[in-house]
């Protein structure tokens, strides 16, 4: 179920809104039924993964001369419950014993400038917390820490410019660092320190033409992405892909 309610405060234009979900993510055909071998038996008797979140926030428009913006604050709160995990005993490897915590606050700011222009910026602090791990959680599930591959800080920017039938776009993504998991020395896969880093990538599109030989609009787009070289890991040992170019044509019918 999921269920969510907004309210405008006359004059001010605030908009206060709120909301409350909950989730279930049902065991994989592997987690209920193994791999066929003797060191990974599956328990068909896994219980649903569930989840409870719910949110509140507020918007405010701002227009001043000719500035339109809009600012937004946002706190929300997730806890996962039965989360499946795998344990090392006689009998099925897998049971419903571990729990987790993510919650964090979201600030977000738009605003359309004059001649084509408009701006788009946001920041996201996460904390996660694991609140059981259970008898198998390791390294990468611990009672107390923060989960693997969750980033504290996340921010991006956007500066968009769009003018007949053009439109381009930089798009600047920051991200914090965050805590993986060594596999490369020993199976107790050792937690690691992954540092952040600012990725940026370039759009640009331009609308050929319309409403002809059958084709609504055709469009030729290019975007490079990672512009600056960045050198930078998702995943603990695999580098991402560095500058790359990718030019193509949209076609709308």
């Amino acid at each position: 179920p999921r269920v969510s309610a907004a309210f405008i405060i006359p004059g001010l234009h605030t908009k206060l809104r709120g909301g409350y979900s909950e989730g279930l993510k049902a065991p994989t055909f592997v987690e209920n039924f193994g791999t066929g071998s003797s060191f990974f038996q599956g328990n068909p008797n896994l219980d649903p993964e569930q989840s409870k979140s719910w949110e509140i926030g507020a918007e405010q428009p701002i227009e001043l001369a000719q500035l339109a913006a809009e600012l937004s604050l946002t706190y929300f709160s997730t806890e996962y419950k039965n989360m499946i995990a795998f344990v090392f005993q006689d009998g099925p490897d897998l049971l419903n014993v571990q729990r987790a915590r993510s919650r964090g606050l979201e600030a977000g700011a738009r605003a359309f400038l004059s001649h084509g222009f408009s701006v788009r910026g946001s920041y996201t602090y996460l904390e996660t917390k694991a609140l059981d791990a259970g008898m198998g959680g390791g390294t990468a599930f611990v009672s107390g820490k923060s989960l693997v591959r969750r980033p504290e800080h996340v921010g991006s920017f956007t500066l968009n410019y769009s003018r007949a039938r053009l439109n381009a776009n930089l798009h600047l993504f920051l991200k914090g660092h965050v805590t993986d998991l060594d596999f490369s020395q020993d199976f107790t896969s050792r937690r690691v320190r992954l540092g952040g880093y600012t990725r940026a990538d370039l759009a640009v599109a331009y609308r050929l033409f319309e409403n002809r030989w059958g084709i609504r609009a055709l469009t030729v787009e290019g975007q490079a992405k990672n512009l600056f070289d960045e050198d930078y890991e998702e995943v603990f040992g695999f580098s991402s892909a560095g500058a790359t170019v990718l030019v193509g044509f949209r076609a709308e019918f």
